[in-house]
C-alpha cells in the first residue's frame, strides 16, 4: 500500500506492483483471433498456444488479477457465443 502525503511524493507508476493471474482458454479455433485481441486488450501475454485438435484450441496467458473483475467472463462468452471456457490460478506478483 502506498500513502502519499504530498503531491511531490507520488509513486511513478512503473514502480506499482499487481498481482498476476495464469489464465487457460479452452474454444474453439474459429473464434482465436477475437480472443487473443480481447486478451491483450486487457493487458494479457501470451505463455502458449496449443491445437488439441479437432477445433479446439488453448491459449494460455498471465494478465492481473484486476482485469478479471467486472464483466471479463460475460465479454469472453459474448465474443465466443459462449463456446469459450476458461480456468485460472495464481500467478506472481510482478513489478
Amino acid at each position: 500500500m502506498f500513502v502519499l502525503h504530498t503531491p511531490s511524493a507520488r509513486v511513478c507508476a512503473n514502480a506499482i506492483r499487481t498481482h498476476n493471474t495464469h489464465m487457460l482458454l479452452h474454444k474453439t479455433h474459429r473464434y482465436v483471433g477475437k480472443v487473443m485481441n480481447f486478451a491483450t486488450e486487457r493487458r494479457g501475454e501470451l505463455i502458449d498456444h496449443v491445437v488439441l485438435g479437432g477445433e479446439r484450441t488453448m491459449l494460455k496467458y498471465t494478465l492481473p488479477l484486476s482485469e478479471l473483475g467486472g464483466n471479463f467472463y460475460d465479454e469472453l462468452k459474448s465474443l465466443t457465443s459462449g463456446f469459450a471456457s476458461f480456468d485460472y490460478e495464481e500467478g506472481v506478483w510482478g513489478g
